[in-house]
């Protein structure tokens, strides 16, 4: 028996795709749909021509952290259950962070 499952051999993507690793990898992404947070579009000018001023004021409403950090947390929780635990041999986008 192999020792991996029948994958493709792709390259794992680390930061943003700026760099790549060969072998085999797994992801898995929780996102919040529905913050509470609330950004801004505003116009820069008077110029139609010009770019407008985008603020998404992103993770601003204390709710949206906790809902993005209890995903994080199930995620991780998911990728630990015995099926898929098992072909995880490094966790190397948290590896480095502290819990505090």
């Amino acid at each position: 028996m192999a020792k991996y499952p029948t994958t493709l051999f792709i390259s794992r993507v680390v930061n943003h795709g700026r760099e790549l690793k060969r072998g085999y990898a797994i992801s898995c992404h929780s996102c919040y749909l529905r913050p509470e947070s609330r950004g801004t579009v505003r116009l820069n000018s008077a110029d139609p021509s010009d770019a407008v001023l985008i603020d998404p004021n992103y993770l601003s409403h204390p709710k949206d952290v906790e809902y993005m950090v209890a995903g994080a947390e199930r995620t991780r929780a998911i990728m630990q259950e015995a099926p898929i635990a098992k072909y995880i041999t490094e966790d190397y986008r948290s590896k480095n962070l502290t819990q505090t």
